[in-house]
C-alpha cells in the first residue's frame, strides 16, 4: 500500500478545501497560538498541513485559501518528519482604523 493511500483518509476526514497557485486539494488548519499586547489579539500563528505530493511546492509570499478564506504564506512549504506532509505557514492581515473615539477591526482577505 502506498503512503499517499494511507493519508488519503486522514485528509479525507479532518481535511478542509485548499487551494494555492491553481492547485486544489484537502490541507489540516490549526491555529495554535496568538500574540497578545495590551489585551488585544494581534495576530494568530496559522499552520497548514498538507500532502507534500500536492502542495510541496507552495512558495513564501504565495496566496493560499483555505475553506474560502486567503491567507498568505510566511515561508516556503517545509517538508516534517519523513517528507509525506508539510506544514505551510499563514498569516492573514489585521487592521485598525482610527476615527476620533472610534476603533474599527477587520481582516483583509
Amino acid at each position: 500500500m502506498a503512503l499517499a493511500e494511507l493519508l488519503d483518509p486522514l485528509f479525507a476526514d479532518f481535511g478542509l478545501p485548499v487551494s494555492a497557485g491553481g492547485i486544489t486539494g484537502l490541507g489540516i488548519l490549526d491555529a495554535p497560538g496568538v500574540d497578545v499586547a495590551n489585551g488585544n489579539v494581534w495576530s494568530t500563528d496559522y499552520s497548514l498541513k498538507v500532502q507534500t505530493a500536492v502542495f510541496g511546492s507552495v512558495l513564501d509570499g504565495a496566496t493560499v485559501t483555505v475553506n474560502g478564506l486567503s491567507y498568505q504564506a510566511r515561508r516556503d512549504a517545509e517538508p516534517i518528519d519523513d517528507g509525506a506532509i508539510s506544514v505551510i505557514w499563514l498569516q492573514r492581515f489585521t487592521f485598525v482604523v482610527y476615527e476620533p473615539d472610534v476603533y474599527r477591526y477587520g481582516v483583509f482577505s
